[in-house]
């Protein structure tokens, strides 16, 4: 045996490897061969798809490899350094990187040493890290109420290797597991990794009772169980922590569902339609609500930890899959960073960013990079949209309210308070279709109040009659012409969006206007109103504003207004731009407040034969109140007042305004922010 294989070892290193040499080494062992003969064959396979193939069939066929500790230490020590020498060639990395680089994913392949791994422990042991991971195939976990038979390796990440398993039931009925286990970096010693490894075990014993909440939970994959393993550390070990997952069978990760569904010339930059971007938006954020109604955090929302069936529906893997990282880094620097919130994982709010950042990456196609490392929401806004303009012009010049709704989500402070709101924020820039009565939706709220009369809480219909109440009052004032929302600006902002959000061709807003109404602090420079007024120019309505400017040029964030302006302009597409004109009037400051005074600062909005009146009320320069208002007296004169305006002698049109600092200028900051 010993002659054959020299012979052969001989020949690899002397002369190129031909398909029989190949043969020959697989019947003799690769503990047989040194480093250059395993090079030789490495490179062989690598072009030869004929030996390619034997290879792997002959590594299937191999049985799941059983260590048994031998007696002798001498013959224990040459087989650790005949399997080191092994590890260190480059057959298997070189075969399997050309694996994982085709497919980009980790490739998993019983390990080809068959019986003469059953020398030593620690050194199979080593070894099998090489190829299959630190479970290897047939091994038992024992987890706190079932038992799981590990199949084999299929996926490892920066902190996390993932194993497919099966639970050990009485019946002949399989159930398919997926076994996430902490993956040490190589660079770390084993006392520091054991400490990182018990300070996880800690931190999923304490959020173990959290993530059962989602037990039963739709579009997600539930927590089987978790139990405790050995995780070798070199030549040591030290106890660490499983946690078994609900496998998902028959779907691909969101990444490649979008490819395969919207890539355009072989390549994904976005999806292309306002419509499909809604549609995910919603289906994705109300995910997330059944995640957190549940009072559960996911902690990993990323592109590769969501699923998606054949039929378009989104399954959340790894919930709790933050621990991992949390603990077993002593950085921030890990695959999916750009999808964790900067704050880290505290809260739902940190759900909040990932989904935002998960929606940029349906919007342009590229990982969020620089997402988290804003404050302001409209510098960020700025940023969202050059980044969308770029990837995806379409979709940017389709709807103004997805760089929106990034946003909202995405910004440091001040994000989306909750899940639910920000599904009202996707209602409000696309309304699901509306019923044809409101006496329609009616019978679903008959149906609620029954069964809270009936079978509710106590408590929760106390809620329900207050909510109730309040109902009836906003519907009392509206059938008297009147709705007044004055309970803050996210509201405010909502109502003069959703009012917008009904305007389609032929309809008009009219707006006589002033610089301190689009401030940050009030309606917002760049905000979702303005997005709003963008997108019904965009679907064909008139959109027309007068801005009454001292004529001093001296009003706050003026410049920010008027490049804000004129930039939604040049957005909207060239067959709509028309629809959308910004006039301005310079006048002494006295003419102003008197104009002010006199209600000729307004909005009017007409759709068909319907008109409604919209007054901004202000405390000191700061909104305070959006009054509506419908019916002659309160309309009277007011179409007449903004025609007077707009043909004014000294109206002139927005781009002709000279600034201390020019429009293109002041454009181009916008942009360098993004």
């Amino acid at each position: 045996m010993t002659n054959a294989a020299d012979a052969t070892e001989s020949q690899l290193t002397q002369t190129p490897v031909t398909c029989g040499e190949v043969t020959r080494w697989l019947q003799i062992g690769p503990l047989c061969l040194n480093e250059a003969a395993l090079s030789a064959i490495a490179a062989h396979i690598e072009s030869c798809a004929a030996c390619d193939a034997t290879f792997d069939s002959v590594c299937l066929q191999l049985p799941s490899p059983h260590p048994q500790v031998h007696a002798n230490g001498a013959e224990s020590a040459r087989a650790e350094g005949d399997i080191r020498s092994f590890i260190a060639s480059e057959l298997l990395a070189a075969v399997d990187a050309r694996r994982a680089a085709r497919a980009n994913v980790a490739v998993l392949r019983p390990h080809p040493l068959g019986d003469v791994l059953q020398r030593d422990t620690a050194a199979i042991n080593t070894a099998l890290d090489a190829s299959t991971g630190h479970l290897a195939p047939g091994r038992i976990l024992v987890g706190a109420n079932h038992r799981f038979v590990v199949k084999g390796r299929i996926g490892i990440g920066d902190f996390t290797e993932t194993y497919l398993a099966e639970r050990v039931q009485r019946s002949k009925q399989r159930q398919a597991v997926a076994i996430k286990i902490p993956r040490v970096p190589h660079d770390v010693s084993a006392d520091v990794a054991e400490k990182r490894l018990h300070r996880l075990s800690a931190a999923i014993r304490l959020h173990t009772h959290d993530l059962a909440h989602v037990t039963g939970v739709p579009s997600v994959a539930q927590m089987v169980d978790c139990g405790k393993y050995e995780h070798r550390l070199g030549m040591q070990s030290a106890e660490s922590t499983f946690i078994a997952y609900q496998y998902v069978e028959e779907a691909s990760d969101l990444p490649r569902f979008l490819a395969d569904r919207y890539s355009s010339a072989g390549r994904f930059t976005g999806v292309r339609s306002v419509s499909v971007f809604a549609a995910w938006a919603k289906t994705l954020a109300r995910g997330v609500a059944n995640i957190h109604n549940a009072r559960a955090i996911h902690g990993a929302i990323c592109p590769a930890n969501i699923l998606v069936r054949a039929d378009g529906t989104p399954i959340f893997i790894d919930i709790g899959e933050w621990l991992f990282p949390e603990m077993m880094n002593g950085t921030k620097e890990f695959s999916g960073y750009f999808y964790r919130a900067p704050e880290g994982v505290y809260n739902t709010s940190s759900d909040l960013f990932s989904l935002g950042a998960v929606l940029y990456y349906c919007a342009t196609g590229k990982d969020p990079i620089g997402l988290g490392d804003y404050d302001d929401i409209e510098t960020l806004k700025t940023h969202v949209e050059a980044k969308i303009r770029k990837a995806n012009p379409q979709l940017h010049r389709e709807d103004a309210g997805v760089s929106d709704i990034i946003a909202m989500c995405a910004r440091r402070r001040g994000r989306v308070s909750s899940v639910n709101q920000l599904l009202e924020e996707l209602e409000t820039f696309w309304p699901t279709a509306q019923p044809a009565s409101l006496t329609s939706d009616l019978k679903d709220l008959t149906y609620f109040t029954r069964y809270l009369d009936r079978r509710g809480s106590p408590l929760y219909r106390s809620v329900a009659n207050q909510r109730l109440r309040q109902l009836r009052s906003v519907l009392a004032d509206m059938t008297k012409g009147n709705l007044d929302i004055s309970s803050g600006r996210n509201d405010m902002r909502r109502a003069a969006c959703t009012l917008l959000g009904s305007l389609g061709p032929g309809d008009q807003f009219l707006t006589v206007s002033l610089p301190a109404f689009w401030e940050a602090r009030n309606i917002g420079t760049k905000g979702r109103f303005l997005s709003a007024c963008r997108n019904a120019a965009a679907r064909g309505a008139t959109v027309q504003r007068v801005l009454l400017l001292d004529e001093r040029l001296c009003d706050r964030s003026l410049q920010a207004i008027v490049a804000a302006q004129l930039k939604a302009g040049e957005d909207i597409d060239p067959a709509c731009r028309s629809h959308f004109a910004v006039r301005y009037i310079l006048m002494v400051d006295e003419e102003r407040r008197q104009r002010v005074f006199a209600g000729q600062h307004f909005g009017l909005l007409v759709k068909g034969n319907d008109q409604i009146a919209m007054f901004p009320v202000y405390d000191d320069d700061v909104l305070v109140a959006l009054q509506f208002r419908s019916g002659p007296r309160q309309l009277d004169g007011l179409r007449e007042t903004f025609e007077s305006l707009w043909c004014d002698a000294r109206a002139r049109p927005l781009v002709d305004l000279t600034l201390d600092t020019s429009r293109d200028f002041a454009v181009s900051i916008l942009e360098d922010v993004g």
